[in-house]
């Protein structure tokens, strides 16, 4: 039953785990990896970004810059593209919307809200189509931009199912951190994130694919 929500999961979303740690939850994300994570989080970063992810068997990259993001996943021999818009309103709220199409197509709608230092909120789901994916998180820093305690729970419709993935990330500094995540399977996924002026590089190893993955963000402003 896992094993086939998490294969609808991947169809729907098009979101194998991220090497960046905030990219695999739907209330961490911002910026270029917002394309696949959260529409939302789009509109919490102006400046302009790129970003890439090396998978095995399949390759993402995604462009942010004010409100808009573009992206594109190739998988084998299956390609798609996604649109993305994102804007932050006043006070706590960020509200997204994407548009992924060619191979196959869907509609996601996004929310983050940051109610406060210590707490964000995310979530996200597809409109229309035969299977309904609702995806909630919350993500909390106890020790400010130190630790991270994240959680996504994702309901299936079709086979009304739930899905869980959860995960903690140490930042030794604001330019490196450490990271494991896993779902309620044990397929876990651990990594490590470096900051090096505009770019920023990522690593990990997914037990289930016992492979790893790579990620680099390209920034055109001093993070």
């Amino acid at each position: 039953m896992i094993s086939t929500v998490i294969m609808t999961l991947y169809v729907v979303c098009i979101s194998p785990p991220s090497p960046f740690y905030d990219a695999n939850f739907t209330s961490l994300a911002h910026g270029s990896a917002s394309v696949f994570a959260n529409p939302a989080g789009i509109g919490l970063q102006s400046g302009p970004e790129f970003m890439g992810e090396f998978h095995i068997d399949t390759l993402r990259a995604g462009i942010s810059l004010r409100g808009l993001g573009i992206g594109v996943v190739k998988l084998d021999s299956v390609i798609h593209y996604e649109v993305d818009v994102g804007i932050k309103l006043p006070g706590a709220f960020a509200l997204g919307y994407s548009y992924l199409f060619k191979d196959t197509s869907s509609n996601t709608v996004g929310v983050i809200c940051a109610p406060s230092q210590t707490l964000m909120l995310g979530y996200k789901t597809n409109l229309g189509g035969e299977r309904k994916v609702m995806t909630s998180g919350l993500t909390i820093k106890p020790y400010q931009e130190f630790m991270f305690l994240s959680l996504d729970v994702s309901y299936e419709g079709v086979q009304d199912t739930f899905w869980y993935y959860f995960g903690g990330a140490l930042r030794a500094t604001q330019k490196f951190q450490a990271y494991f995540c896993t779902d309620v399977d044990f397929n876990w996924h651990a990594g490590l994130d470096i900051v090096l002026d505009r770019i920023r590089l990522a690593g990990a190893y997914t037990s289930a694919a016992k492979k790893f993955c790579a990620g680099v963000v390209l920034y055109a402003f001093d993070m």
